[in-house]
């Protein structure tokens, strides 16, 4: 008898799973916040641990959790890693973060340092070259907003400032007067004094190992302004040292003499004006200043220096306000000694 005849059945194959990952993050054609993903993560390949080593057969594994619908809370929007400050789920990280506008600094924040705060004892070992004009770096220069001194009693009328020193302790810095250094001094003497008077005020520098920056405020001269001063240098070096009458501390917004010295031959420069001098002699320096129109006139012992010149400088394009500052300036190079008297500012 023949065998019966073996009944055929169509195998079913499963249809082959994908190979590549899927990049489809699960949302609609509407964008972030839409529908959930829409199929089931495959199964992660079998690993060593999902063996039984003994008898080689495969572990049944636990089942998969279901996954829960994906939404816009899922995602962390706090910087990178989740979708950056922007907010986009998408960012490219690799990109830089965008740029963040700057916060508002004080006024001391945003000064230049001086050479001494930057490079403490540099100027000790290394050696300094310094500008020999009436042009000097905006390091050593830190401008600040000063609270004014207290106007000395009984002035005449229109008068703003003045100051003589023949009452004035010898030997010692006026009180009105800041600034403090190892290698200066800013003190009252009563040596040499000019004709008529019987003390002045002393600035001695005789080693340049740093900048000296000697400052005295007064209320607001506004409008046209006339400043005088007496003036006697005794010796200085081919670098940078003047007197600058000017507002809040700005040399780019005053009215300055500097004691020039080219070879043998020493100047007084009144707003770049140059006018002979000699050591040891005692002159009287007269500007008339207008504040509205920004010009300045000078002169010495009568002699017209500076006629009609600009008082800003050409990197200063606002006129000040007012002057309410002396200032007494150098480079870290400088060296000299020289003396003033009868300081006097006021309404022209």
């Amino acid at each position: 008898m023949l065998p019966p005849p073996v009944e055929r059945r169509a195998v079913e194959t499963p249809p082959p799973s994908e190979s590549r990952v899927s990049l489809d993050f699960g949302f609609d054609d509407e964008g972030p916040g839409g529908s959930a993903p829409a199929h089931e993560p495959e199964p992660a390949p079998a690993a060593l641990d999902d063996f039984d080593v003994m008898s080689a057969t495969p572990k049944t594994p636990a089942p998969a959790p279901t996954p829960a619908a994906v939404s816009l809370d899922d995602f962390d929007f706090s910087g990178p890693g989740g979708g950056g400050s922007t907010g986009d789920p998408f960012a490219d990280f690799s990109a830089p973060e965008p740029v963040k506008a700057p916060s508002a600094v004080s006024v001391e924040e945003t000064q230049p340092l001086s050479f001494d705060d930057a490079f403490p004892g540099a100027s000790d070992t290394q050696p300094v070259t310094a500008p020999a004009d009436d042009v000097f770096d905006d390091a050593v220069t830190t401008p600040l907003t000063p609270a004014v001194s207290p106007a000395p009693a009984e002035l005449p009328p229109g008068v703003h400032f003045q100051q003589r020193f023949t009452a004035a302790e010898a030997g010692k810095q006026p009180a009105n007067w800041q600034g403090s250094y190892d290698f200066a001094k800013l003190t009252v003497t009563t040596e040499n004094p000019r004709p008529g008077s019987e003390a002045s005020l002393r600035f001695e520098k005789k080693s340049g190992q740093g900048s000296a920056f000697f400052t005295c405020h007064f209320p607001d001269a506004k409008g046209r302004v006339g400043v005088e001063f007496d003036l006697c240098c005794l010796s200085k070096n081919q670098y940078l040292l003047g007197i600058y009458f000017e507002h809040n501390e700005n040399f780019r917004q005053s009215v300055h003499t500097v004691m020039h010295k080219s070879g043998e031959t020493i100047t007084l420069r009144l707003q770049g004006k140059s006018s002979p001098y000699d050591f040891g002699k005692w002159v009287h320096v007269k500007f008339r200043i207008d504040l509205n129109t920004g010009t300045v006139d000078g002169q010495v012992d009568g002699v017209p220096v500076a006629v009609n010149v600009p008082l800003l400088s050409m990197t200063e394009q606002s006129l000040p306000p007012s002057i309410n500052t002396i200032s007494i300036r150098d480079t870290l190079a400088s060296e000299g000694v020289f003396m003033l008297d009868n300081l006097t500012v006021y309404k022209a």
